[in-house]
Parts: C-alpha cells; sequence; structure tokens
C-alpha cells in the first residue's frame, strides 16, 4: 500500500525540479516515522539533531537500507561495497537533515497547515483512499492503515510535513520569471557556432631534438627531486572469502514463505490503467499557421470520438505514432509517472470509456481515452518468477552471512595467533601476497577497495585487520612490512629524468615556435593560411562548434572555445595552451541562431531555464540553512547502523 500511496502522490514536490528535495521526500514520507519529540530521542537513538530536534536512528536506517539497496541493483561490476555504504549513508543523512531543516524554516515563516487541509490532502490526492472518483470512508480509512501497521497519527504527521514542504517550496520559487532578453541571450549562448582555422605546435616533435648532457641532467634532477620521491608502501598477507554461488545454498519453503510475507510491498503491482492515443504530430518548424491547422485537424478528430464513432478506428485513421496506429492506438497499461506529465495527468483523473481533450505535449497533439483500470495488487509467491526471485534473494543473503562468518572466524583465530597463516592452514584457505603497493595503487587480487587501503596504511606491522567487505567477499589481511617515503638517486630514475628533461624542452620549444609565429600575424590584415604555407605548417580547420563541444582533433579545449566566442572575425588569438601543446587560431567565421529557431524551441528553453533558477534558488537556501542551524551528528551510532 505504500509504494500505491508514493506512486500516486502528486505533491508539488513530486513535480517539482528540485531532485534533492524530491529524493528526501518520496524516500521518508511514507518510510520513515517517528520524528522530534515522536520519534527515537537522545545520544544512544539519534544520528543528527537540527536545533535540538532529533533525527532518529530508525529514520536513518530505513533510509539507509532504501538507498543501499537501490544502489546496488542500478550500479553493475565490482564496486567497492565500503564506498557503496558510505554513499547511502550520506545521502540518507542528508535528505533527512535537508527536510527537517525546510519543515523547521517553513513554520518559522509563518506558514501554517491547518487539519482541514491535511484531510482534503488525504480524501482528495490518494487513489488508495477513494472509489469511483469518492473518498471511501472512515472507516475503510483506517481500516487500510491498520493492514499497513501505520498509526493514524504517523499517516498524518507525514502528511503535514509535506504539505509543510509543498508550501516552502511554494513561497520559494514563486515570483521567479524569465525576461525575453534573458531567454535570447541563453538560446545565443546555446546554439551559436564558430568556425576557425588553427595551427598545433606539439612538443612531442622537439623532444627528439633535446640531448641532455650528464651536467645538466644533474642538475636537473638536483631542482626537481621531489618529482621523482616514492611514496610510503606497504605489504600485506592476505584471505579473500568469497560468498558461494546462490546454487549451492538450500533455502527452506519456510524461509521463502516468511520472507515473501515480511517483504510484500517489494511485489505489489501499482493501479495501472490502459488507453488509447491519437497523435497528430507537429514538425520542428511548424508555423503558428501550421500548428493551428494540426490542431483543428485533432479538435475534428476529438469530435467524431465524442460522437461515438470507433476510437480505435479513429486512431488508425489518424494517428501519427506509426507504433500504436494500427493497434487502434492502444498504449497498454501504465502506471502513474510513466507517461508524459500532460498525458499522465489527464490519464488518472479519467473514468473508464472517458475521451480527453486535446492534449499538447513535446510530441504534438493528442486525443486519449481511457479503456481499463487495473486495481494494484500483489504479485503471488505461485509465480514461478517471483518464487525465483524470493529463493535468489535468500540464497544471496544466506551466502553472505557464512561468508561473513567465516570470515570472523578467520580473523578471531589469526588475532589470537598473531599470524594469518595459522589461520589459514585451520580453514583450508589459501593465503595470498600482494607485494609492494602505495596508498592509491590497484593491489593484484583486489583491485584498489578505499577501505581495506585505508586499514593498511593505519596498521602497525604484524597487526591484523578485522574482516573488510569487498564487493561480495570479505577480506582479512596482516600487515606484513612497510617502506617509508624515499627519493630515490639519480642512477635509479635516470630514464626517467631524461623523459621530463626532455618533455620540458619540448614545450619551451614548441611555444617559442607558436609565439614567433604569432608574431609573424600581427598587423592589419592576419592571413593564417598564408603565415602556415609560409613555415610549412599544416593548418587545421575544424568543422563549426558550439560551447562545450569538442574541437576536432584538439578534444575538449576550454580555453580556446572560450577565446573564440569572444573574439571578432578574421582576429588572431593569443598562444593558447592545450592538452596536446600549443595552439594559435583565427576566427573565419561566427553563426547564431536565426529568429525562427529561436520561436521554435522558446517554451522548452523558458521551462529548462526556469527549473535551473529555482534549483539555484532552492540550493543558496539550504546552504544558509546548514550555515545557521545547529546540526549535531552521532557518528558512533552511525557507523553502527551501517555496520
Amino acid at each position: 500500500m505504500l509504494k500505491v500511496i508514493r506512486e500516486h502522490s502528486r505533491s508539488f514536490l513530486i513535480k517539482g525540479i528540485l531532485w534533492m528535495v524530491v529524493i528526501s521526500f518520496i524516500l521518508t514520507i511514507f518510510l520513515v516515522w517517528g520524528r522530534g519529540s515522536q520519534g527515537l530521542s537522545g545520544s544512544t537513538t539519534a544520528v543528527s539533531t537540527v536545533d535540538g530536534v532529533d533525527i532518529s536512528a530508525e529514520s536513518f536506517l530505513r533510509l539507509y537500507k532504501l538507498n543501499l539497496d537501490r544502489f546496488q541493483q542500478s550500479i553493475s561490476g565490482n564496486i567497492d561495497q565500503q564506498w557503496l555504504q558510505q554513499l547511502a549513508a550520506s545521502q540518507a543523512l542528508n535528505d533527512l537533515i535537508n527536510e527537517e531543516m525546510m519543515v523547521q524554516e517553513a513554520i518559522s515563516r509563518g506558514i501554517v497547515v491547518s487539519p482541514e487541509e491535511i484531510i482534503d490532502h488525504i480524501t482528495e490526492r490518494y487513489e488508495i483512499f477513494q472509489q469511483n472518483g469518492k473518498f471511501i470512508g472512515q472507516e475503510k480509512y483506517l481500516e487500510i492503515l491498520r493492514a499497513n501497521r501505520i498509526s493514524p497519527s504517523e499517516f498524518e504527521e507525514a502528511i503535514r510535513r509535506d504539505l509543510y514542504l509543498q508550501k516552502f517550496s511554494s513561497l520559494i520559487i514563486d515570483g521567479i520569471i524569465l525576461s525575453e532578453a534573458e531567454l535570447k541571450e541563453e538560446f545565443k549562448r546555446q546554439k551559436e557556432k564558430v568556425s576557425i582555422s588553427y595551427l598545433l605546435f606539439q612538443p612531442s616533435t622537439f623532444t627528439d631534438l633535446i640531448v641532455p648532457t650528464d651536467q645538466e641532467l644533474a642538475e636537473f634532477y638536483k631542482d626537481n627531486k621531489e618529482n621523482y620521491r616514492e611514496p610510503e608502501r606497504r605489504r600485506i598477507t592476505y584471505i579473500n572469502i568469497e560468498s558461494k554461488m546462490g546454487g549451492e545454498i538450500e533455502v527452506s519453503e519456510r524461509e521463502v514463505q516468511r520472507y515473501y510475507q515480511n517483504h510484500l510491498e517489494d511485489f505489489k503491482v501499482p493501479v495501472q490503467r490502459r488507453s488509447r492515443h491519437i497523435l497528430f504530430r507537429i514538425p520542428p518548424n511548424a508555423t503558428a499557421e501550421e500548428e493551428e491547422a494540426i490542431k483543428k485537424k485533432a479538435e475534428e478528430a476529438l469530435s467524431r470520438a465524442r460522437a461515438r464513432e470507433d476510437f480505435a478506428e479513429l486512431a488508425k485513421q489518424y494517428s501519427e505514432d506509426e507504433t500504436t496506429a494500427q493497434n487502434g492506438g492502444d498504449l497498454g497499461y501504465s502506471s502513474r509517472g510513466r507517461m508524459v506529465q500532460e498525458l499522465d495527468d489527464v490519464l488518472f483523473s479519467m473514468e473508464i470509456n472517458d475521451i480527453s481533450d486535446v492534449i499538447k505535449t513535446r510530441f504534438g497533439y493528442h486525443i486519449v481515452q481511457l479503456t481499463d483500470i487495473q486495481r494494484a495488487h500483489y504479485q503471488p509467491l505461485s509465480d514461478a518468477d517471483i518464487r525465483d526471485r524470493v529463493e535468489k534473494t535468500l540464497r544471496t543473503e544466506k551466502s553472505h552471512q557464512e561468508a561473513k562468518e567465516l570470515a570472523e572466524k578467520v580473523y578471531n583465530e589469526a588475532s589470537s595467533a598473531h599470524d594469518l597463516n595459522v589461520a589459514g592452514k585451520k580453514y583450508a584457505l589459501e593465503v595470498k601476497d600482494s607485494g609492494f603497493f602505495a596508498k592509491e595503487e590497484r593491489i593484484e587480487g583486489l583491485g584498489t577497495p578505499t577501505l581495506l587501503l585505508d586499514s593498511a596504511f593505519s596498521l602497525k606491522v604484524g597487526e591484523i585487520s578485522e574482516p573488510i567487505l569487498i564487493g561480495r567477499s570479505y577480506c582479512v589481511f596482516q600487515l606484513m612490512e612497510n617502506k617509508a617515503p624515499s627519493i630515490p638517486p639519480l642512477e635509479e630514475v635516470k630514464p626517467k629524468v631524461i623523459n621530463s628533461f626532455k618533455e620540458k624542452g619540448g614545450r619551451e620549444l614548441a611555444k617559442r615556435q607558436a609565439e614567433e609565429v604569432r608574431e609573424l600575424l600581427l598587423g592589419e590584415n592576419p592571413d593564417l593560411m598564408a603565415v602556415a604555407s609560409q613555415q610549412k605548417i599544416e593548418p587545421q580547420s575544424p568543422k563549426p562548434f558550439k560551447r562545450g563541444e569538442q574541437i576536432e582533433e584538439l578534444g575538449m579545449a576550454p580555453e580556446v572555445e572560450k577565446r573564440a566566442f569572444a573574439m571578432k572575425e578574421g582576429e588572431v588569438s593569443e598562444v593558447v595552451t592545450v592538452d596536446k601543446g600549443f595552439v594559435v587560431f583565427q576566427v573565419n567565421a561566427k553563426e547564431e541562431p536565426t529568429s525562427e529557431e529561436f520561436a521554435q524551441e522558446k517554451e522548452m528553453l523558458k521551462e529548462t531555464l526556469l527549473q535551473q533558477k529555482q534549483l539555484g534558488r532552492y540550493s543558496a537556501i539550504l546552504t544558509r540553512l546548514r550555515e545557521r542551524k545547529r546540526i549535531i551528528y552521532n557518528q558512533t551510532l552511525i557507523d553502527q547502523l551501517m555496520s
């Protein structure tokens, strides 16, 4: 039920552009209960306080687990598990603190949420509490809450907080406007193109010409010794305990049933609506008159549909959606939020067989008919795919737990004996040697796990680490040796020193040549191509580029881009440093977008810029609130909950 409520909430925050607030609201309002005096309080149960109001351990733990599950499902590959846990914890704590700050700020600014507003919000905005478009009544409302083990006071407190956030959001972003001049300036900035020709001077062209003497090399080494300093290195021996493959783990029927019942909400299918549509596309370059003609054609089809002509046949006749037209415009079933906002809002306000007005989206004009409503339901355990999903999850959890328990035994045995090899022999596990590695380097067989590297460089020789989770494995290691940082003698690093000397000399010669060529281009009518021909340097004339785009053969060259858009046609640049060396360029032409292009894209640009402005204002307010609020963190409790 909670998922249905979340998916059918149409609050301002869910519709809005402020993703950090959206995440906080969606993930907490129906999953996290108990804030302030109603939640867990005291130094042992609050992960943080915001001006004296507790952020409860329960709130944090639920949101942390939700974030972690989401990250693990969306990120593939061998990811450092500790890093993932830290990311999930950081986001959970920030979201909870941001929400609490905003509610406090809303109250301090005199925003009020009345009991009547809470009632209206519940009875009018949530389909789970409606039947045939009307509130199901107090008795059934309480019955649904009881069935999901939620008290009315908890649920209504969550709604109250949501309304505070909605009103606070409206207060912040009301009055944000964009002038026509701002829109035109930004459109020009995004769409303007510049064409240049350039000469590239690469250090690699000159390095082979540089042959240092022994004295030059010795002096260069003396002046740049720190560049050759070797970092501290350490060597460990370790045991890596991998979780077994899922198929090797047995799960009982009782375990399957218990997991399914305890995680029933994970198998909830939200309300879905089936619809047909007729699409009239608007070409990107359509004039106002052409668009009006398309709209009239849509209105003609709408009149025929409302005159009870077969909607499916009309879709075959009119619709320009090639994917659905021949199927009578059938869009299949869709849950809330799956369609574009304009269609979604209309579709979820209709009754079966209703036909919408003409709706405009970025795709064109639509007419929609609602053909069926599939109520929310649970996927049954009898479904083979669902059973398989439950069994796989249980096998993964059991496998993970077995690996963890074995790692703890290895750690205890090794700690008692002060020798990892003793534990390896006892449990028939291979003890591997890492060889020496620096803190930022990859460890053969383990990768670059942050927590392990941090631990390796904090232990003393002979000490044994506690089990560290790396991906799906646990690692226990013993620190064997340290190598202190050192600067090796010249003879040991002579090849590196020679390369550095030649690279430095190559850059100096390349820059000098670039500056000499630049001198030849001074004057009233500089001609880069003519000079290139005289100096036998091959010029480059890449295709025109916009801001933020790569330049052919140069890649991303922000300084070239910045100067090119600031210069006039025909101007020649100073010598500019790029990744490949040095560049001198001439601006050939500039291409500005047309007023017709601006008219076509104006509304979409306006929406995007408005969102950016709103997000900027929101971010600024959150930053100021964090500076003003007294926020205390209970790091010890956070670490305990994460473990």
